[in-house]
């Protein structure tokens, strides 16, 4: 009777390793698919604080946009008077150019024309065509530049 007492022992021992070994198995599996869920849990929260940062700031920028549009004391929305501020700026720099191109043509003009009556100054058409008389060429350019704007 020894046997069937040893063949039955050596069933329930073999049942309880096998039953160890699986049970090692799946929690090795549970833990890594654990750290994974994990992992993906801590980037999405991740995700959701960075959208939640932006959204602020979006907001943020928003309310100071809406109140730098408000009529300032002059009773002019800001966006247009810093238009109009660089419409003006823009003509300034326009006329101090239009004056270092007259002063630099007159730097480069020779003498002889300097003296001579302004229907004898003549300086070649920008196109290399015919020439005009300077103060009337100048004038038709200023118009023309006037007309562009």
């Amino acid at each position: 009777m020894p046997e069937p007492t040893l063949v039955a022992i050596g069933l329930v021992l073999g049942a309880l390793f096998a039953w160890l070994v699986a049970r090692a198995h799946f929690d090795a599996r549970g833990r890594a698919r654990r750290r994974e869920l994990d992992a993906r849990i801590k980037e999405l929260e991740t995700l959701e604080s960075e959208r939640r940062r932006q959204l602020a700031e979006r907001t943020q920028e928003l309310a100071v946009a809406g109140a730098s549009s408000r009529p300032s004391r002059s009773g002019e929305p800001r966006p247009k008077r810093v238009w109009r501020r660089s419409v003006r700026a823009s003509r300034n720099s326009t006329a101090l150019l239009e004056e270092a191109e007259v002063s630099l043509r007159d730097t480069f003009d020779g003498p002889q024309r300097r003296g001579a009556p302004a229907e004898q100054r003549r300086v070649p058409d920008a196109r290399g065509g015919a020439a005009g008389p300077a103060p009337e060429r100048d004038r038709h350019e200023r118009h023309v530049r006037c007309r562009k704007r």
